[in-house]
């Protein structure tokens, strides 16, 4: 029997967009909180399958040689944070970007980068503050960030807009029943196979490549 949104008692409400939490592992120290509380806006991962050969035609075929890619493309993630002043978030966001540059701004070290910033992490919250979904962008670093607009006829905050890239993802989906609403995102990744999309698989060592027959490569992969 289907139930809707609102014509049943559920213990669950429907995700919502305002309950989110962001943290940022590198800003956890200057701003003396487990968790960004300012952030204003963020997105959730996006997952994108590119589609090869789509503008590609064999001979006398009127349908494309459409084809998917072996690998997801994931898109940039971008956040909006109100400055607080206490902490000041423009002032703490200078001082990273010049320690990534080693005193050679705007020169960047990438590999500092990232780890001046930490683990970027997104967590979608149920009515209970409970977390039901969890996603760690890994190795994420900043591909921009704008540090807001000032205007005299204005009442609002200012915000500071920061774009992420990362090199893969790791899922927790929350754990719990209906009739508690508990979750616990403490388990481990990726528990749910039908998830298995956001484990990243290392590539075959050399050795492995070269014992390996092509079964090995094609059906199983190499470990």
């Amino acid at each position: 029997m289907t139930t809707g949104f609102w014509t049943s008692t559920r213990a669950h409400d429907p995700a919502m967009e305002y309950r989110f939490r962001v943290t940022i592992s590198g800003l956890t120290k200057e701003t003396g909180a487990d968790f960004v509380w300012f952030a204003k806006t963020c997105d959730k991962p996006k997952l994108n399958n590119p589609i090869l050969g789509k503008d590609e035609y064999f001979l006398g075929s009127w349908l494309p040689d459409i084809k998917q890619s072996e690998v997801m493309d994931m898109q940039p993630i971008t956040t909006v944070l109100i400055d607080p002043v206490e902490p000041h978030l423009t002032g703490i966001l200078m001082k990273k970007l010049a320690k990534a540059s080693e005193s050679g701004f705007p020169r960047l070290d990438g590999e500092s980068l990232s780890s001046i910033f930490g683990t970027v992490t997104v967590e979608q919250m149920d009515h209970s503050g409970n977390p039901i979904d969890k996603f760690e962008l890994v190795e994420a670093f900043p591909i921009s960030v704008d540090f807001g607009s000032l205007d005299y006829s204005s009442s609002d905050f200012v915000t500071v807009t920061i774009v992420w890239e990362y090199r893969t993802i790791k899922g927790f989906a929350g754990v719990g029943t209906p009739t508690t609403g508990q979750g616990d995102v403490s388990a481990a990744p990726m528990s749910d196979p039908t998830l298995k999309a956001f484990v990243e698989t290392p590539p075959p060592t050399v050795e492995a490549l070269k014992t390996a027959t092509d079964e090995d490569i094609i059906l199983r992969g190499i470990d």
